[in-house]
C-alpha cells in the first residue's frame, strides 16, 4: 500500500491563487495515490513498522509437542532445531552461529530503534545487511523468546522499529508534482487547468465536461501519462511477489 505521498509540495509556478493547506495535502495524496496504482503498486514511499520477533513454533499440531523443529538453512540444507530457545543457526558464510534476525522483507530502509527488556540498544551494537538481516556485532546475542502478552517496555520482551518501502524515482515524483498541480488548478483556477485529452465538451458555467474513455491513459494529462508509460509500459496493476514457508515471520504491531 501507499504509506506516504511521494512529494511534499507543488511547484511555486503552479498557480497564482492562494492554496489552503488542506487542499494542498489532498492534492499531494491523490496525485501520489493515482500514480502509485498506475505504476503497479511498486513505489510505496517510506513506511514504518514495529516487529516483535519470536522463535519458530515447536508444535506441528495442537496435541503432541515435537522434540525437534526442522528448518532450511541458507545453503538449502535442512537442520533440526531443538524445542529450546535456540534461534541462532550456522549460515553458509560463517564459521559458527551468527546472531542475526531475518526481518521478513527485503526492502528495509533503516532500523530506527531496538528495545530489549525495555532498554534501547546502542545503534553501534548492530548493523543492517541486505536490507533484511539485522546482525548483532557487539558480541551479544539476540533474544529468541519473549512474552508477547507484555508491553515491549517490560523485562522479557524485545522489539525492532524500522522503516521500509521503495521511493519513486525523480521522474515519477515530477509526474506527481504536475498532477497535483492540475488538481489544485481545478479547484482554485479552472480556466488554467489542463483538461485531459478525452474532453470533448466543456461548459464553463459550473465546469461540466463530457469525457470519452481514456484508452489506457492513467490520468489524461499528457506529460504525466508519458512518464507512466515509460515506467510501466505493459500497464501492470501490481508487482510480482514470492512467498516461501522458509521466510521468517514476526509479530508486527
Amino acid at each position: 500500500m501507499l504509506c506516504a505521498p511521494w512529494i511534499d509540495a507543488i511547484p511555486e509556478s503552479c498557480t497564482a491563487e492562494a492554496v489552503s493547506a488542506d487542499l494542498l495535502e489532498e492534492a499531494l495524496a491523490v496525485a501520489s495515490s493515482t500514480l502509485y496504482l498506475a505504476t503497479g503498486r511498486v513505489y510505496s514511499g517510506e513506511c514504518s513498522a514495529v516487529l516483535r520477533p519470536c522463535s519458530p513454533p515447536i508444535l506441528f499440531d495442537r496435541l503432541e509437542p515435537m522434540p525437534w523443529y526442522p528448518i532450511r538453512t541458507s545453503d538449502g540444507s535442512w537442520l533440526n532445531l531443538s524445542t529450546a530457545c535456540d534461534c541462532h543457526i550456522d549460515y553458509a558464510c560463517g564459521c559458527n552461529g551468527i546472531p542475526q534476525v531475518d526481518l521478513g522483507r527485503n526492502d528495509v530502509r533503516s532500523v530506527t530503534e531496538v528495545l530489549i527488556d525495555g532498554d534501547v540498544l546502542d545503534t553501534a551494537a548492530y548493523r543492517l545487511d541486505e536490507r533484511r538481516l539485522l546482525v548483532r556485532i557487539d558480541g551479544g546475542w539476540w533474544p529468541c523468546c519473549q512474552d508477547l502478552a507484555k508491553p515491549s517496555t517490560e523485562v522479557g520482551t524485545w522489539e525492532i522499529s524500522l522503516t521500509y518501502g521503495t521511493m519513486p524515482p525523480r521522474l515519477l515524483q515530477r509526474a506527481a508534482e504536475i498532477l497535483a498541480c492540475e488538481y489544485v488548478k481545478a479547484e482554485v483556477d479552472p480556466e488554467e487547468c489542463q483538461l485531459p485529452l478525452n474532453t470533448v465538451t466543456v461548459i464553463r458555467q459550473g465546469l461540466t465536461m463530457e469525457l470519452l474513455p481514456l484508452d489506457g491513459q492513467a490520468t489524461g494529462v499528457p506529460a504525466v501519462d508519458s512518464i507512466v508509460r515509460q515506467v510501466n509500459p505493459d500497464g501492470l496493476t501490481r508487482s510480482g511477489e514470492v512467498w516461501s514457508p522458509d521466510f521468517a515471520r514476526h509479530r508486527q504491531t
